[in-house]
């Protein structure tokens, strides 16, 4: 059985200074090459637990304006094809109804001709 010459064996005998680095996935087997982000930032930290909010704390939280509408709303909701845009529930409905409307007015006038 003849044994089998490695790459840097194989350069050797042409040109003896030539200096073959191994490449391929064989050599890093059982090696770790970058250390995990947990280990990198640092002790865990406590898991997050929600608080129940009560009536009295709905009553007081003031909440952010509609960049749309411009009433105060608790929560901005994303909207569009990529979810950059927020608006109030209110302000993306009318969006949800005047579009379906929009379609089935063009649907219409194609299907008339």
């Amino acid at each position: 059985m003849v044994k089998k010459k490695t790459v840097s064996e194989i350069f050797a005998e042409v040109s003896p200074g030539t200096t073959v680095i191994p490449g391929g996935r064989r050599y890093d087997k059982g090696k770790k090459t970058t250390e995990r982000s947990t280990q990198v930032t640092g002790p865990p930290t406590e898991p997050y637990t929600s608080r129940r909010i009560t009536g009295e704390d709905y009553e007081r939280a003031e909440g952010v304006n509609c960049p749309i509408c411009g009433e105060k709303t608790l929560q901005l909701f994303p909207y569009g094809f990529l979810g950059n845009r927020k608006a109030c529930k209110k302000c993306i409905e009318r969006r949800t109804y005047l579009l379906e409307n929009r379609r089935k007015i063009l649907g219409a006038r194609r299907n008339r001709r």
